[in-house]
């Protein structure tokens, strides 16, 4: 300041009526007052305003400079005082909303009730004042927590089934309807209950008003979700590019699919060579049935791939079984085998004979003489059949004391015992080991030419088993812990043999020629063949596993499976009724699949939307099918199916945003963007 406050020229304008007012207070004091005139004179000068480089909205320099923010000097307290004012002024409005404007009747009351006012009306003045000031001091935020007051209380209502909109069935006009006359209710209530004037007629006017917006505005919300579920579909069929030779509403579908079978398609190389799209799962199997209800070659393709892909279900399976458990022999043609061999252990018998001495078989006659007459029927035959034996031919009152004759005896009982009762078995058991033991005593080296014979037995006995593992009748069935005990027990040597037995081998070599007869006969029948050999946890997958080991068994397991798909997949599309999944199905192949159109106003807007559909998508139902069957029956399934989920990942991501650039206001309105602007 280039003057003192003294300066007398200084004095006359500051003591001018017209000069502006001072920041210190002056009133009722001259200038001249020397208390006055040191205030004025020791008053430091405003600090100068700190200057920070300007820059653009997007957060570019200009190159300009302006006033630095004034630093906050709130208080945490303050802060926090003021947060809590906004959340109490928030929550009042949506109290307020909630309740069709009653809230300050309710709060007025309780204020009533709690003495905090003198009275219901003087309460209610007072809180209608305070939100009346809320609406006044902001009113888009209090619109806006009001409104969502409102919409917590209607979402409320549906819930709780209050509610006329969810009652009257899918259909548009009645929904428009039920719509509309629950907004009307709402809207009165709302109207009435934000009118505070005390004056009747203006509870009428509000209430009726806040009936006409709420009938208004719930009556369109059907058109308007139907009309932007059309212009969703519309969008989603435009945002991908079409499929190779299918039109966009068939390219569409098959991408609704694809997203939904993502799994399925990703899986489809490991179901074989022989796999088709419409084996990736129930979306794509859907999509298939309702092409093939159609009427064109593209049926026919897919109908007839079909067919000639089940027909050779027989092949695919046996060549799996074979790859993976083996050819399956011929059983008559191995006993056959086993028997040769054991014919063919007579030298080694002539060899034992050389030191034989004669045996004693009257011991052991006389043991079955005490046992004949306490026997009957099929017993007493065995032991009649086998005294007889013994004796020497011709000479009825002499027994046999050659060594080769007791031999042949022995064998006839084993021969005996193969098809023999279980009674008759146990009587014939102990007459063959009273034999046995004389023999061992009188012919040196027996035993080694025994052991031979019983392990070639043991092979016959094992063979025989594994024919019977997969029965399931009372008297036969194996159980899983019998087959392990024997193929566990059954490769250990007996007797003098040395080496492990053959018995195990026979065993499978039984059950692969058992399964072979099973898939000769069943090959046409899945569910017989997975009973047999494929069902989890049942003893005859339990016993395949003991049989052959997990890993082999899988892969019949999973050949099954896959060829259960294979003919599920033939038999919905080729044999299968047009049920309403088919229907659906084929439905969505409809070109501009839209909002069922009728003669109101609502209806010709609807059919406006569906013609426009129709055009954007540019197919008629019977070409998208014909298409869509041709696809499906094309063997490049891998090349296809990629190229359907990379479409499918692209339009998910594109759709919606499609999605919401139509159904911007400048194009539901018809109006045109801003001048400018692209």
């Amino acid at each position: 300041m280039a003057n003192k406050v003294t300066d007398p020229a200084l004095l006359r304008a500051l003591e001018s009526p017209d000069t502006p007012s001072l920041p210190i207070e002056t009133s009722g004091r001259k200038v001249t007052d020397p208390a006055l005139l040191a205030e004025l004179e020791g008053a430091a000068p405003a600090a100068p305003a700190q200057m920070v480089p300007e820059y653009d909205a997007m957060g570019n320099p200009t190159g300009g400079m302006v006033a630095a923010p004034a630093p906050v000097t709130m208080g945490y307290g303050e802060q926090m005082g003021k947060i809590g004012s906004l959340v109490d002024k928030g929550v009042r409005m949506a109290a307020n909303g909630l309740t069709f404007g009653m809230a300050d009747r309710f709060a007025g009351g309780m204020d009533a009730l709690t003495g905090q006012a003198p009275s219901y009306s003087s309460g209610v003045d007072a809180q209608h004042v305070r939100t009346q000031a809320i609406r006044d001091e902001a009113p888009i935020l209090a619109g806006i927590a009001e409104a969502a007051g409102g919409l917590t209380g209607g979402v409320g209502l549906i819930k709780n089934g209050v509610t006329l909109a969810g009652r009257v069935g899918s259909g548009l006009m009645p929904r428009i309807a039920a719509f509309g006359a629950e907004g009307g209710l709402y809207g009165a209530a709302a109207g009435a209950g934000n009118t505070y004037t005390g004056n009747a007629q203006d509870y009428v006017d509000n209430g009726w008003s806040g009936a006409k917006t709420g009938a208004l505005i719930g009556g369109a919300l059907p058109a308007v979700g139907s009309a932007s579920s059309s212009v969703y579909k519309i969008a989603r069929a435009l945002a991908g590019q079409n499929v190779e030779g299918v039109g966009r509403a068939g390219s569409a579908a098959l991408r609704a699919a694809a997203s939904a079978d993502e799994a399925g398609l990703r899986n489809l190389p490991n179901l074989g060579a022989e796999a088709m799209l419409p084996d990736a799962g129930p979306s794509m199997l859907g999509i298939a049935q309702g092409a093939a209800t159609g009427n064109g070659p593209g049926k026919t393709a897919l109908v007839n791939a079909l067919r000639e892909r089940d027909a050779g279900t027989a092949g695919r399976l046996a060549s799996v079984v074979d790859d993976a458990l083996g050819p399956a022999p011929i059983p008559s043609q191995v006993d056959a085998a086993i028997r040769a061999n054991q014919r063919a252990l007579s030298p080694v018998y002539n060899e034992a004979f050389r030191d034989a001495r004669a045996v004693d078989t009257r011991p052991i006659a006389e043991h079955i003489e005490a046992l004949i007459p306490d026997s009957r029927g099929p017993v007493r035959s065995a032991l009649e059949q086998v005294r007889s034996d013994l004796n020497i031919p011709g000479n009825p009152a002499n027994l046999e004391v050659n060594p080769r004759a007791l031999l042949s005896v022995r064998q006839s009982i084993d021969d005996a015992l193969e098809s023999a009762p279980r009674n008759v078995q146990s009587a014939l058991g102990d007459i063959r080991r009273r034999i046995d033991t004389e023999l061992t005593a009188k012919i040196p080296g027996i035993k080694a030419a025994d052991a031979q014979y019983a392990e070639l037995a043991r092979q016959r006995e094992a063979l025989e088993m594994g024919q019977t593992i997969f029965d399931t009748g009372r008297g036969t069935v194996i159980r899983p812990i019998e087959l392990a005990e024997t193929l566990r027990n059954g490769g250990l040597p007996q007797g003098q043999m040395v080496g492990p037995s053959a018995a195990p081998v026979m065993v499978r070599q039984g059950a692969r020629a058992e399964l072979d007869r099973v898939v000769g006969t069943n090959i046409n029948d899945l569910n017989a063949l997975e009973r047999t050999f494929a069902t989890p946890r049942d003893w005859n997958n339990v016993k395949s596993r003991l049989t052959w080991g997990d890993d082999a068994v899988d892969r019949v397991t999973d050949a099954l499976r896959t060829n259960r798909t294979f003919r599920d997949s033939m038999q919905r599309i080729v044999d299968g009724s047009r049920t309403a999944p088919t229907s659906a199905a084929a439905k969505s192949l409809e070109a501009g699949d839209g909002p069922r159109t009728d003669m109101t106003m609502t209806g010709l807007a609807s059919a406006g939307v569906r013609a426009v559909s129709r055009a954007l998508m540019g197919a008629s139902s019977q070409t998208t099918k014909d298409q869509v069957a041709r696809l499906m029956a094309n063997p490049a399934y891998e090349r296809i199916a990629t190229a359907l989920l990379e479409g499918a990942q692209r339009t998910n991501e594109r759709a919606a945003a499609l999605s919401r650039a139509l159904s911007q206001p400048a194009y539901l309105g018809a109006s045109s963007p801003a001048s400018g602007r692209r």
